[in-house]
């Protein structure tokens, strides 16, 4: 945290402020993996609204994204709702298939917390693809996610979860992007 304001004040104080705005999001990405979601909070909409005065698509989907987790981790699953339907949305017209896994991520905590397993499988087979599809390694799990999960196993059981997430793993990012959305309006087909 420390390396990180100094490195904020610089370039504030450098006028550097394409930087800024990064560092803003790593700042508040990591006060909540330490727990702090009040500091997180505000270093997060900063960021948030720095991407939109600045028309920077990628920054604002990944924006409301930490946003949706910093929600999930404090139970406030409708705000967390809200903010990855909105970057799901802006997904749609991005090609990074490892920026909407980890948006996923957030979908199937949402999902799970609503107690729809079947598609919190899904979700976790189409996390499983994108992840293949940009052959990118699986970054370290987050809590929220592995709770997820193992609570979606344990309530489907092996053959359950298994057919669900290989139905998912058949889902192609738009596929997957409308199902998502669909999921979190409460769609139950």
């Amino acid at each position: 945290m420390a390396l990180y304001e100094e490195g904020l004040a610089q370039y504030r104080a450098g006028g550097n402020f394409g930087s800024v705005g990064r560092v803003l999001s790593s700042l508040g990405n990591v006060a909540r993996a330490l727990g702090d979601y009040e500091r997180a909070r505000r270093y997060l909409e900063e960021s948030l609204a720095w991407a939109r005065e600045r028309h920077f698509s990628w920054a604002v989907a990944s924006g409301l994204v930490s946003l949706g987790h910093l929600a999930c981790e404090q139970e406030d699953f409708a705000r967390a709702r809200q903010l990855y339907r909105e970057g799901l949305d802006m997904y749609r017209t991005m090609r990074n298939p490892t920026a909407l896994a980890w948006c996923l991520n957030g979908v199937a905590v949402v999902l799970a917390a609503g107690g729809r397993y079947e598609r919190v499988a899904r979700v976790c087979g189409a996390i499983e693809h994108l992840r293949q599809t940009a052959d990118a390694a699986s970054e370290a799990e987050w809590p929220a996610f592995a709770r997820a999960c193992a609570a979606t196993r344990q309530a489907l059981g092996d053959d359950g979860f298994e057919a669900a997430r290989a139905a998912g793993v058949a889902l192609s990012p738009e596929q997957i992007i409308g199902y998502a959305l669909a999921s979190l309006d409460g769609d139950e087909g």
